[in-house]
């Protein structure tokens, strides 16, 4: 107990004795640790937008006007068992003419011109929608090899699914340019840190020497500079949280203009609890297994 209490307090000693050197590790690591903070929160506003999209996005299947109403419902039911579809809504030509109606009141000409027709010019739909946005494209392609392409005039996703892949294809290059820059940004806070524990091991070389000569274990001398190198770790965790609690308060209502659908400081306070385990858990081992690797050398053990 007396010598885990002696490490504590050296590796303490250690963290505040190279006071200069410990701000430049600790800045690497908050910018480090800010970007896994980015990525759990760029992430869930990522999900956020694609089911948004998802909600918004669908598929809507026109029937030709001679088409019977069970037929349309056969195929609504057909399309329900698919496991890629979500919801699929039924629109009949005389709910189509009511919503046309409603949706141009305000056009006397167009409402005139469409009481002089002998019979309603729309066509029944059915407005599909996936449990994915990436299964649109699989659904459509199984209504255009059915059997039920003598009865459908128009399947209205073709023209979207060029815009649709894009968002799908931006969205998936934010999350991996996320990770890649937390990985690199990782490497060089290692790089950092080992660096930062050599050069005290380096001040600390006389001390070490008499240690050594009284006999003192490798890990009685490492444990200090492990200590260290957690506390790098801790330091850095609680400064980004602090840094993230402030920034989504400020810019949350400006970044709700933008997504509507997401409440940025809501997430991160409803979060902070998981974020904060997690950034503190990686600054430690990011602090320590760096600590480690620069004892482990310039220690000989």
């Amino acid at each position: 107990m007396l010598a885990f209490r002696r490490i504590v307090k050296y590796g303490w000693t250690n963290f505040w004795r190279n006071l200069w050197i410990s701000s430049a590790t600790l800045v690497i690591m908050i910018l480090a640790l800010g970007m896994m903070a980015g990525l759990i929160i760029g992430n869930a506003i990522t999900d956020t937008f694609v089911s948004s999209l998802e909600e918004k996005v669908d598929i809507s299947v026109y029937f030709l006007t001679d088409t019977g109403e069970q037929e349309i419902l056969f195929v609504k039911d057909t399309l329900e068992r698919l496991p890629e579809v979500r919801e699929v809504r039924y629109v009949s030509r005389d709910e189509a003419l009511e919503l046309f109606r409603n949706r141009h009141q305000d056009n006397e000409v167009l409402l005139e011109s469409l009481d002089e027709l002998d019979e309603n010019p729309l066509q029944a739909t059915l407005s599909v929608k996936a449990t994915e946005a990436l299964y649109l494209a699989s659904i459509t392609s199984y209504l255009e090899a059915s059997s039920f392409t003598g009865i459908i005039d128009k399947i209205d996703f073709r023209e979207n699914e060029k815009l649709i892949n894009k968002l799908l294809s931006i969205t998936g290059s934010i999350k991996t340019i996320g990770i890649i820059a937390s990985i690199v940004l990782g490497v060089f806070v290692a790089l950092v840190t080992f660096n930062t524990i050599r050069l005290a091991i380096y001040a600390s070389r006389e001390e070490i020497y008499i240690m050594r000569l009284v006999g003192a274990s490798n890990w009685y001398i490492r444990g200090p500079f492990l200590v260290t190198g957690a506390l790098y770790g801790v330091v850095a965790a609680f400064v980004t949280i602090l840094l993230f609690f402030v920034a989504t308060w400020m810019f949350a209502p400006k970044f709700s203009l933008l997504f509507s659908e997401v409440d940025l400081f809501s997430y991160f306070t409803g979060n902070i609890v998981f974020i904060g385990l997690f950034l503190l858990f990686s600054g430690v081992v990011l602090g320590t297994v760096s600590s480690y690797f620069a004892t482990r050398r310039y220690l000989k053990a």
